[in-house]
């Protein structure tokens, strides 16, 4: 039976990611699909990157938006 995923947000396809990277893992011959996992891992380190840069701006804007609301009241 095929399980459609929602993929809304980089956690998502994570999550995606790393249920195919065990399905490998725990196959009877991992190695022969050392190509698939070599394409996954990197994929996988790719959405890890982006919901940490994500993450990142997303607080950046947060503190830029407190900075401002400073710098008016001091006006």
């Amino acid at each position: 039976m095929v399980h459609f995923v929602r993929i809304e947000e980089p956690k998502d396809l994570e999550r995606v990611i790393a249920r195919m990277i065990n399905k490998i893992l725990t196959c009877d011959d991992p190695l022969a699909h050392a190509g698939r996992f070599s394409n996954l891992a990197n994929s996988w380190v790719y959405c890890h990157r982006l919901k940490l840069d994500a993450t990142e701006l997303k607080e950046l804007r947060e503190r830029l938006d407190r900075i401002e609301k400073e710098g008016k009241c001091s006006d």
